[in-house]
């Protein structure tokens, strides 16, 4: 990122998408604030004779308009900060490359689709509010004509007006639904793996959860309905869910299908399938990063699922090795910090112990100067005390000394000394009480700065003492906060090591399975190919066969043909047969002779039958009867020939027809 330039930045931290979407969220306001279309106010006719008609309200519009549960602030705030807390705690818990920006521009995107189809509808549909009356504060003092507009607060119908589609309930769903789907996607739920079938309840319970945002904003769309501010055909779509939002919107699915329309095409244009382990909760940007960087060696594996939990494994090893080097700058962060805090309060320490020791030393230096002036004192206080110890032992001493300077003859340095001396001993005592009140306060100031130089001392050693401890917790914290992290490490690299092992025991099973079943395969295909050689022989004698069989049955056929026409002439002779003794009968009763015997008739009767044999036939009671039987006969004898004619004819057009085919 350091060496690109503004323009590369851009693209790459996406922000003229993000303009775009802001771009069109501003677009939505200055549709709002275009004409409103404005349909007629529909209105109950009440014919009360031929000439008579009122006009009433419509019972649907006529509801009171309650205090809204959810006002707008309250719904704007649930639809952003609810997923912005959620995406941020999912990022501090496992953080995914890209995901920050890629969800930001998600929620704007989604807002932005949804915002705007909503608006349009609004301003161009026109319906009106369940609690459209009450808004525009209709004036029930005048009799309604059913044209004119009784509406007395502008403001008020114009918001009447705006009942389709339910912009809390797009709004709600295109964030709240948003979430749901970003929740299933970084729990990765829907995706199918090798653990499909092995949840648990766990996946119950984050399943479910993920399912809260869909519950609020289904809420937030029926307190819409209870509030009487929308029909439930303005919010009613939620229960159709995802299919019917994706397929067909009609005029009675608004507000809940814009908001899941925008929502999953938002999330389609910026993260991958939730039903792929692989890219479930990951940006697309990060997906083909991956895929760049993906190890080359399992690229002609067969098993998907092995390779969806491979990378899975490789994501999740990219994602701690950049954890453990974010902590390990942090870590570096902090020491460089308590490091330099350390070097501050060290060099305070130092200075503190210089003006110490000055101090010390100053204090030293005048206290042996006080001890020295003390001594003087001292010295010069004995030998007072001394002298006037002397005279008050012994006051001959004086008298005696006076007695020699009255024999002497008086000189006038004597008596000076005298005088002076006198003085002194008048004054020795005053300045002997004050030398001793000065010498206690000597003392005591001594005493005092040796107490505050002990003290300080004291302080000096704490001090010294604190920082060799907070000099030995830093080791020690460095040390084993150096070896906590290098065995965490560890034994996240072990377990990731053995998770990798086990994988690659996975994968050279998988490829050793795959070895055998190409070896399978190729045996298959050794197997396949003779068989289908086989197979082309064994077609080669089916086709020889077959036009074997062909020519029998052709000479079957004419076989057939032969025995039919055999069987056409049999019957053409029986029917000749049957015709001349029917004729013989007709001449023997045209010939005007006595009717012949019940015999003859008889033995006639018994020549017309079938030709497979004698036929049982009742006895004649008399001639009428055998007359009757005859011309059934002749009838029967009819439908025979016209019978036999129909099947001659079959039989020539067969005939052709076979010897056109032979031919």
């Amino acid at each position: 990122m350091a060496g690109m330039t503004l323009q590369e930045k851009l693209v790459a931290f996406r922000v003229w998408e993000l303009i775009t979407s802001i771009v069109v969220i501003g677009g939505v306001f200055a549709i709002t604030s275009s004409t409103l279309y404005l349909r007629p106010i529909p209105h109950v006719a009440i014919q009360l004779n031929a000439t008579n008609t009122i006009y009433a309200r419509d019972p649907s519009l006529d509801l009171t308009e309650g205090v809204e549960q959810v006002p707008l602030s309250v719904a704007i705030a649930i639809y952003y900060a609810t997923p912005l807390l959620v995406h941020a705690a999912f990022q501090w818990h496992r953080f995914v490359m890209n995901d920050t920006r890629d969800f930001m521009l998600t929620l704007a995107m989604s807002t932005a689709v949804c915002q705007l189809l909503t608006h349009f509808g609004k301003v161009t549909a026109g319906r009106f509010r369940p609690s459209f009356y009450d808004m525009c504060d209709w004036d029930t003092s005048i009799v309604w004509d059913g044209v004119a507009n009784l509406c007395r607060n502008p403001k008020g119908e114009a918001e009447g007006r705006k009942s389709f589609p339910s912009g809390h309930a797009s709004g709600a769903f295109s964030t709240l639904f948003l979430l749901t789907l970003y929740l299933l996607g970084r729990s990765k739920l829907l995706a199918g793996s090798a653990l499909a079938t092995q949840r648990g309840f766990l996946a119950s319970v984050n399943f479910f959860l993920a399912l809260v945002p869909t519950v609020v904003a289904m809420w937030i769309s029926i307190t819409r309905s209870q509030d009487n501010w929308h029909h439930y055909s303005d919010i009613l779509v939620y229960l159709l869910g995802c299919y019917v939002s994706l397929t067909c919107v009609t005029r009675r699915q608004a507000g809940s299908v814009i908001g899941i329309l925008a929502s999953i095409l938002a999330y389609c244009f910026n993260y991958g399938s939730l039903f792929d382990y692989k890219s479930a909760g990951m940006p697309l940007e990060t997906l083909r990063d991956l895929k760049e960087v993906d190890v080359p060696a399992f690229n002609d594996l067969q098993d998907s699922g092995l390779r969806a939990e491979l990378a899975d494994l490789n994501a999740r090893l990219r994602v701690e090795v950049e954890a453990k080097r974010e902590l390990q700058r942090l870590r570096a962060r902090d020491k460089e910090r308590f490091a330099d805090e350390f070097g501050q309060f060290e060099a305070r320490l130092l200075r503190a112990n210089e003006t110490l020791e000055k101090n010390r030393q100053v204090v030293e230096a005048s206290l042996v100067e006080k001890d020295n002036f003390i001594e003087e004192l001292q010295i010069q206080l004995d030998k007072k005390q001394h002298a006037i110890d002397c005279l008050k032992q012994d006051p001959r001493l004086l008298h005696s000394s006076r007695r020699r300077r009255q024999a002497q003859p008086p000189i006038f340095f004597d008596h000076v000394l005298h005088e002076i001396h006198i003085v002194v001993v008048v004054t020795t005592c005053p300045q002997m009480s004050k030398l001793f009140v000065q010498l206690q306060e000597a003392h005591t100031k001594n005493d005092a700065q040796e107490d505050l130089i002990e003290g300080m001392k004291a302080a000096n050693a704490k001090l010294v003492a604190s920082l060799k401890k907070m000099k030995h917790k830093l080791k020690e914290a460095t040390d084993s906060g150096v070896n906590h992290m290098f065995h965490d490490m560890t034994r996240k690299c072990m377990r990731a090591e053995a998770e990798k092992a086990a994988v690659e025991a996975t994968l050279a099973a998988a490829q050793s399975e795959i070895a055998t079943s190409k070896a399978n395969a190729e045996a298959l295909s050794a197997q396949l190919k003779a068989a289908n050689e086989q197979i082309t022989v064994l077609q080669d004698d089916v086709k020889a066969r077959g036009a074997a069989q062909l020519a029998m049955e052709n000479q079957l056929l004419k076989q057939q043909h032969y025995i039919k026409d055999l069987e056409v002439d049999f019957k053409t002779l029986k029917i000749e047969s049957k015709a001349d003794t029917v004729s013989r009968m007709v001449t023997m009763y045209a010939s005007g002779d006595p009717p012949p015997p019940v015999e003859q008739l008889q033995a006639l009767l018994l020549d017309l039958e079938d030709e497979e044999g004698v036929v049982s036939c009742d006895s004649l009671a008399s001639d009428q009867e055998g007359k009757q039987r005859i011309l059934m006969s002749l009838m029967q004898s009819q439908a025979i020939l016209d019978g036999v004619a129909h099947h001659l004819a079959q039989g020539c057009a067969r005939f052709l027809g076979s010897n056109c085919a032979l031919q």
